[in-house]
């Protein structure tokens, strides 16, 4: 699983998925290839859609900060590339990426429902 360590905020510091923002009439599948080639140095393939995610970060009065309509998907490497030879390298706005073994998540500070993304893009890729 490749992850990365925010270094903005907010949840700076928290490990979650490669991603950002789409730029205006960027499609959310050529977003996601730019925003991995831009955190981690990593040429991607975009595959089936996982999840969507609604997330809405409020302030201490209550107010929304921060809204989020999120879509991840399965990705893998170039094709024929084999990801142990493909060293993500942190970029941009991430303090650090990596490649992370699914048994070893717990180690991790990670954003809110991750772990449920996690376990839907498991059983997916499983088919």
């Amino acid at each position: 699983m490749l992850l990365v360590q925010r270094g903005q905020a907010p949840a700076k510091g928290q490990w979650t998925l490669p991603g950002g923002a789409i730029d205006l009439g960027e499609s959310p599948e050529s977003a996601l290839k730019r925003e991995v080639k831009e955190e981690c140095q990593l040429d991607i393939t975009v595959g089936q859609l996982v999840t969507i995610v609604n997330k809405i970060i409020r302030d201490e009065q209550k107010q929304i900060r921060y809204h989020y309509l999120i879509l991840d998907y399965l990705a893998c490497c170039r094709p024929g590339k084999l990801w142990r030879k493909s060293s993500p390298q942190p970029g941009s706005d991430v303090m650090d990426a990596r490649w992370v073994a699914i048994e070893t998540l717990g180690e991790y500070d990670f954003t809110e429902g991750l772990p449920e993304v996690i376990a839907k893009a498991v059983t997916l890729r499983d088919r």
